[in-house]
């Protein structure tokens, strides 16, 4: 394992700083790492390397990380928002790169198509690379303040849904980004570049599960070994379906998920937003599915894969693969939505999550309250 440490990208005279003139220093000596990643959102990592009043000097706010690991196939890039020391070890702490995003905010045009929201619709990557450009990609279509650029380009980009559309302001940039790759099945990626920032991609998965034959499956089991733990959980805990509406009027309509459900099946909140129901219909109902958009069923497995899986190789972060349950007899497929890397006294372990996992009760609460779900 190999980290590369660099000053935060600076923008002067219309140009980021390069890689090679933020370089700081390089360590292979990590004490332990941890990163926690995610499919379709910023994920959040751990570092502890041994002290170094040299280190410690040439790390900062916003530092820039990339962590190269030839045993995982991987290379992760990091923003530092956390130092401690205690003059044995240096403790950081922050997301990645993709949580860049969430230090914006969806500011609406001068001129939309919906008045005070920035309104996008085409692909789900053009919608996606719209919001960018609208609020922190500099390019010549649109005029980003540089005091709200970020260094990020925008690379080649999986298409999503054909037909997409969203409708925003005043968002998190990152949630918005999230909300649409999430509803299109899509991932994204946001990493350095070889010479200068970062490079922005929603990407698709790759299909290797049983239920395939164009290219080698890839099947969790005991019989495979290449599993060394295993557990499942089903939830309805988190899920609504009934949403009581009110809208820039106080007019208050009933949108439903999918269709009505009655008895212990329907579950019912109330919500605002603001717009009107009556003469903007379709960015009403967007409105409120939008807000519950996680208050799903949930189905997920969460395994430790073994060293020979071929994470990094054989497949990867939002493939379909199959989990073979042993308890049950059962197959289950399903995207690898996020994935756990731990590097501890020279030894690594790899956990995946397959499948939309329960969300975490804190990250509801959150949610809810920003959402106006009650």
């Amino acid at each position: 394992m190999v980290i590369k440490a660099y000053d935060p990208p600076v923008l002067t005279g219309g140009s980021w700083t390069s890689w090679d003139e933020a370089f700081r220093f390089a360590a292979a000596d990590a004490v332990s790492y941890e990163y926690d990643e995610k499919w379709d959102d910023r994920g959040s990592f751990s570092l502890v390397l041994p002290f170094s009043g040299a280190r410690l000097s040439a790390l900062k706010m916003n530092s820039v990380l990339c962590i190269a690991d030839d045993f995982f196939n991987m290379t992760d890039w990091h923003i530092v928002e956390g130092i401690a020391y205690d003059g044995q070890r240096i403790v950081l702490t922050g997301h990645d790169t993709k949580g860049q995003l969430r230090l914006r905010q969806t500011v609406p045009p001068a001129s939309s198509p919906v008045e005070g929201f920035d309104a996008v619709e085409g692909t789900t990557a053009q919608c996606v690379q719209a919001l960018l450009k609208h609020n922190c990609v500099a390019n010549d279509n649109y005029s980003v303040r540089e005091q709200r650029q970020l260094p990020i380009t925008i690379g080649t980009c999986a298409a999503g849904l054909t037909e997409d559309s969203y409708m925003t302001a005043y968002e998190d940039l990152g949630a918005a980004v999230h909300n649409l790759c999430y509803n299109a099945g899509l991932g994204y990626s946001l990493k350095g570049s070889g010479g200068t920032g970062f490079v922005f991609r929603t990407l698709a998965g790759t299909d290797r599960s049983i239920g395939q034959d164009a290219r080698g499956r890839v099947i969790f089991s005991v019989a495979q070994r290449n599993v060394l733990t295993l557990g499942f959980e089903h939830s309805v805990d988190n899920l609504l379906n009934v949403m009581y509406t009110k809208d820039s009027n106080d007019v208050v309509q009933t949108v439903y998920r999918d269709s009505e459900t009655a008895g212990l099946a329907r579950r019912e909140c109330s919500i605002s937003v603001p717009v009107s129901a009556t003469t903007e219909a379709e960015a009403f109902r967007m409105y409120a599915l939008t807000a519950v958009e996680d208050n799903i069923e949930t189905h997920s497995y969460e395994l430790t894969a073994s060293a020979a899986s071929g994470y990094g190789s054989r497949y990867f972060l939002g493939d379909i693969v199959t989990v073979k349950d042993e308890f049950t007899g059962s197959y289950y497929n399903g995207v690898i939505t996020g994935t756990e890397k731990s590097f501890s006294a020279g030894q690594r372990s790899l956990s995946l999550t397959i499948g939309k996992p329960k969300q975490k009760l804190l990250d509801k609460i959150i949610k809810n309250l920003k959402n106006g779900v009650i």
